[in-house]
């Protein structure tokens, strides 16, 4: 019976240090994959920071070379643009308001 129990024992030793040294490659292989992912995002970030500079330069380069009526036609535009959405958006909220109000009209109505 001691024969059995340290066998049991032996056994139970053995399946614990083989999952700790199994959960221990898992732990190293996810920490090499979390470096890895940080320096693809360090690289991404020099990246974007690269484009946007690329991009600074081309805009300040076009608004150099764009005669002024042009420039006043574009501002002029992006201003007619953002009074027109102001005007859709409140078209849009007085006919939800509008919905609204005849729905509870009717709900008032079949109640009474």
């Amino acid at each position: 019976m001691m024969k059995t129990y340290l066998n049991n024992y032996l056994s139970a030793n053995a399946y614990a240090m083989r999952t700790f040294l199994i959960n221990e490659q898992i732990k190293m292989k996810l920490n090499n994959q979390i470096n890895d992912l940080q320096d693809d995002i360090e690289q991404l970030k020099k990246q974007l920071i690269n484009a946007e500079d690329y991009f600074d330069n081309i805009l300040k380069f076009q608004s150099s070379n764009i005669p002024f009526e042009l420039q006043q036609l574009r501002t002029n535009n992006k201003l007619l643009k953002q009074e027109l959405e102001n005007i859709l958006l409140k078209k849009l909220n007085f006919h939800k308001s509008e919905t609204i109000n005849k729905k509870n009209e009717e709900e008032f109505e079949n109640k009474h």
